[in-house]
């Protein structure tokens, strides 16, 4: 049989990757290959609803024990079927792909959908995933070609000069690709670079320097697009999007970008308007009564929330939101 890293490797950016799920990293995970794929936390079932969590790294976290265990009591005590399929570093577009192979592969028709979206989505639909709008005709969606050269050049015994040479030529071309113009190629390689010397993630980028008006539509597109694939299966009665600050930005105006103040006009825009919800952590009372220091991991760039927010704060909080739009 075609194993699932194999079969959904020209399909998908990747899958979680076994060596991140082990006993010292505390995850509650099988070694069953679609459990690199999705977790059930509790088996979906046609009597009663159905929640899906997507996501990147903020979903995937909910597949450590604590967080594990607390979403199985919640599920099991309302006899809901609770899957998890968050992968870091995922975002809208893989999301909506992801989507569509977890109904046509796994059968899997979730009637609610919480999709937890994370301020580096921006940077990740800008950069990492700067591609055409998924087609379901369309298998390549993730173009990986120039990793193969990429690992050539790496591990060719060569000058390092010669190396950086092929690996301009490399990148630009692999660039050229996303953007179809040099001029936009240059201008991304230029804003890259200034992200390097700045020491900022690429990801980051959007957040911290803004966004001109070309980025804001392209990720509104990228979210739209989501949303009208999420809707495509008429057992999909509602999709909740949940989004929270970083850590900066609590310290002023040093961020310039906020995601839940994005996600609001897109929603509000969208023809699917009365079925979407958004937990925007951002405008949460109980986000004024704890201390950044308190809430984030430690020296994170990312802004994680440490494991007892998870269980005291965060889940409570969108649990809270799954009753009044369940009951």
């Amino acid at each position: 049989n075609e194993s699932i890293f194999s079969k959904y490797d020209q399909i998908l950016p990747y899958i979680r990757q076994p060596q991140n799920f082990n006993n010292k990293n505390n995850f509650k995970i099988s070694y069953d290959e679609k459990d690199f794929f999705f977790t059930t936390i509790s088996e979906f079932n046609n009597q009663n609803k159905n929640i899906l969590i997507q996501g990147d790294s903020w979903a995937e976290q909910l597949s450590k024990k604590n967080n594990y265990n607390y979403l199985k009591k919640f599920s099991e005590e309302n006899n809901y079927g609770l899957i998890n399929s968050g992968i870091r570093s995922y975002s809208p577009s893989p999301m909506a792909v992801q989507l569509y192979l977890l109904r046509r592969d796994f059968n899997l028709k979730p009637n609610i959908i919480v999709a937890l979206l994370d301020q580096t989505d921006i940077g990740d639909e800008l950069y990492r995933y700067n591609i055409p709008n998924w087609q379901e005709n369309k298998v390549n969606y993730f173009d990986k070609s120039h990793e193969i050269f990429l690992v050539q050049i790496f591990t060719e015994k060569n000058f390092n000069s010669i190396k950086l040479i092929r690996l301009v030529k490399l990148y630009y071309s692999s660039n050229f690709k996303k953007f179809s113009t040099h001029k936009k190629t240059i201008f991304y390689i230029f804003s890259r670079l200034k992200n390097f010397i700045q020491g900022i993630p690429s990801v980051m980028s959007p957040i911290v320097n803004g966004m001109s008006d070309h980025d804001l539509d392209l990720f509104a597109s990228r979210v739209e697009n989501y949303i009208e694939i999420s809707f495509q299966d008429d057992n999909l009665e509602y999709l909740i999007f949940v989004t929270h600050p970083h850590k900066i930005h609590f310290e002023g105006k040093k961020y310039k970008i906020e995601l839940g103040d994005l996600l609001e006009i897109i929603i509000n825009k969208s023809n699917y308007s009365d079925k979407l919800f958004h937990i925007n952590f951002a405008k949460i009372d109980e986000i004024k009564s704890i201390k950044p220091n308190d809430m984030f991991a430690e020296n994170d760039v990312y802004s994680h929330l440490n494991e007892k927010m998870y269980l005291k704060y965060y889940l409570p909080e969108i649990i809270k939101k799954l009753d009044i739009v369940i009951k």
